[in-house]
Order: structure tokens, then sequence, then C-alpha cells
């Protein structure tokens, strides 16, 4: 078996925003809900998404509806 990705040059190509939305979450905890948000900007960032932030976040704890957030970068 020979590795079919050795040669080539792979590229992410990053839509510069993201709107993730849950709703229902039965198993809701704020804590869970922030780290949600803050793994996501990380993974953006790792894949080379320069200026991964949080633009938005909305959280059922804090009075919201569902929760979600504006994941924006440049």
């Amino acid at each position: 078996d020979r590795d079919v990705h050795a040669t080539q040059k792979r590229m992410v190509r990053c839509p510069i925003v993201d709107r993730p939305e849950v709703h229902d979450w039965a198993a809701h905890h704020p804590f869970l809900c922030r780290m949600h948000v803050a793994i996501k900007v990380e993974l953006y960032a790792a894949m080379g998404c320069q200026g991964a932030r949080t633009e938005k976040r909305l959280c059922r704890s804090d009075g919201d509806q569902d929760c979600g957030s504006i994941i924006v970068w440049e």
C-alpha cells in the first residue's frame, strides 16, 4: 500500500464565518456550552484560519432561547 497523499498538498478553504446553533439541548451545562465555542475557535485556528474569534455567543444559561455562536476569522 502507498500513501496517496504523500505527494499532494492539502488545503483548507475557510468561508470566514460559522454560525453553529444548538436547539433542545437536554444535557445543557453552561461550562460545556462555553467549551464547545472555545474548541471551535481553536479548531479553525489550527486549520489556518487567521484571527479566529467569537463574535457573539448565545447561551440558555444567560437567558437566551437556544445556544449558539458566531465565529469569524480573516
